[in-house]
């Protein structure tokens, strides 16, 4: 047994050494993880030299942080060091998607390629925040660029079809970039629409849409409910109709539809009438009562 202590004593250093490795590395991780926040927040905020500026900190964090790991791929491979890792790998596809530069490569980031797969599915869903600034802005065409990012990462991920043991979870990752991706294409195409009818009533009205509102209206230039349906339903025989005077061949169709809305809307103007009458004799009734009930009691004193 004079042997076991010096075997026990190798094993407490070895322990302690990766125990130093792993404390410094979890305060790298966090460093590397706020480097990477404050350069997509720089990103969106379309200051690009600050964002390239605090990619270069966290490109030599991370390789100050997996120099350390070499020897211990059992650190490497931990949640929180992947978890860095990733993004890093988000913050650089961020940039590069936004400024148009070329995308960097798992090599060159020196990242896993599961660990780049997923940072590069969360940097597709940032681009959700750039559509949707640029249709807050009024600039729909703008955001297509944005949305034209996320389906093509989308496609590609799709077609990675390998277990999660092997992906980090990718699949995971990527229903959520779809459904992301679907509630962007939502936003887009309404707001799309939303402008071409902006347009066509500004057309219509030859009037700036800024000015429109402020000229006083006449009866040709009122927009009424019914024509937004019929937009809606045909915006080419809205334009027809509306914009180029062209008459409609199915005007039976039209003047019965018409006077069907006509019959309905006199049912329910005497329908309501009828409810005021209804509740008129109602009240009446309770006054009578009311008076009656009065002159009982009077005459019982």
């Amino acid at each position: 047994m004079d042997t076991l202590s010096p075997i026990i004593e190798t094993i407490r250093a070895d322990l302690t050494r990766r125990n130093d490795v792993r404390d410094a590395t979890l305060r790298r991780s966090r460093e590397l993880v706020r480097l990477c926040a404050n350069s997509i927040r720089a990103v969106h905020r379309h200051e690009f030299a600050e964002a390239a500026g605090l990619l270069a900190q966290a490109r030599a964090a991370a390789a100050e942080m997996v120099a350390d790991l070499a020897a211990l791929p059992d650190l490497y491979y931990t949640g929180y060091t992947q978890d860095a890792l990733k993004e890093l790998a988000e913050a650089h596809l961020v940039y590069a998607f936004v400024t148009g530069g070329p995308l960097p490569s798992p090599e060159e980031l020196a990242v896993p390629s599961s660990t780049f797969l997923n940072g590069m599915s969360e940097a597709a869903s940032e681009m959700r925040r750039f559509a949707l600034d640029m249709i807050r802005l009024g600039h729909v065409e703008e955001a297509l660029p944005y949305l034209a990012i996320m389906d093509e990462v989308y496609s590609q991920q799709i077609t990675i079809d390998f277990p999660d043991a092997i992906t980090g979870g990718l699949r995971r990752q990527t229903d959520v970039l779809r459904g992301i991706l679907e509630r962007t294409r939502g936003d887009v195409t309404m707001s799309s629409r939303q402008e071409a009818m902006r347009q066509a009533l500004a057309a219509a009205l030859s009037l700036p849409s800024s000015t429109r509102a402020m000229t006083r209206q006449t009866d040709s230039d009122v927009i009424r409910a019914s024509e937004l349906g019929d937009y809606v339903y045909c915006a080419r025989a809205w334009w027809l109709r509306r914009v180029q005077g062209v008459a409609s061949r199915n005007t039976a169709a039209l003047s019965s539809g018409q006077q069907a809305h006509d019959r309905h809307g006199r049912a329910v103007a005497a329908s309501q009438t009828q409810r005021r009458l209804a509740l008129l004799l109602v009240a009446l009734a309770a006054l009578l009562l009311l008076a009656a009930a009065a002159s009982l009691a009077g005459g019982g004193l």
